[in-house]
């Protein structure tokens, strides 16, 4: 399962640069570059939860989208990698180091896989103002 797919990349990113990074000869898109990556970047992050996730994820945080899609840009640059791009690639596998160092959660139980959260709606009723008893005075 891939944390990202090509649409989510290629709207983050910007179509153009995906494409001219899968089709650098301009001779028709290489889709299968990037899903190959997309899929090697899930199989990276999953390394890195695996000791404090079960897998797969039954809901999968947002900010995994993100992680995802930038280190597959990473890796989709053969040679001469932006520094930007370098950073967001190192910021990405700092974030998971965290993660599974336990410095960063996903927002997620390790149980239920639902979001972590104390807060709670609890509703008390002042109890039932129209009963009969109170009712037969007004008689």
């Amino acid at each position: 399962m891939s944390y990202c797919d090509l649409a989510q990349l290629k709207t983050r990113f910007g179509a153009d640069e995906i494409n001219q990074l899968i089709d650098p000869d301009g001779i028709g898109a290489n889709e299968s570059i990037a899903l190959a990556e997309l899929d090697s970047a899930s199989a990276l992050i999953d390394s890195y939860l695996a000791g404090r996730y079960p897998l797969p994820l039954a809901i999968v945080p947002v900010v995994l989208n993100g992680v995802c899609a930038d280190i597959t840009r990473y890796n989709l640059y053969r040679n001469a990698v932006p520094e930007l791009v370098k950073d967001k690639h190192q910021a990405a596998l700092k974030y998971l180091r965290d993660v599974a160092d336990g410095k960063a959660t996903l927002g997620l139980s390790s149980e239920q896989q639902a979001p972590d959260t104390e807060a709670a709606i609890e509703i008390k009723s002042g109890g039932n103002v129209w009963h009969r008893d109170a009712s037969k005075g007004f008689i």
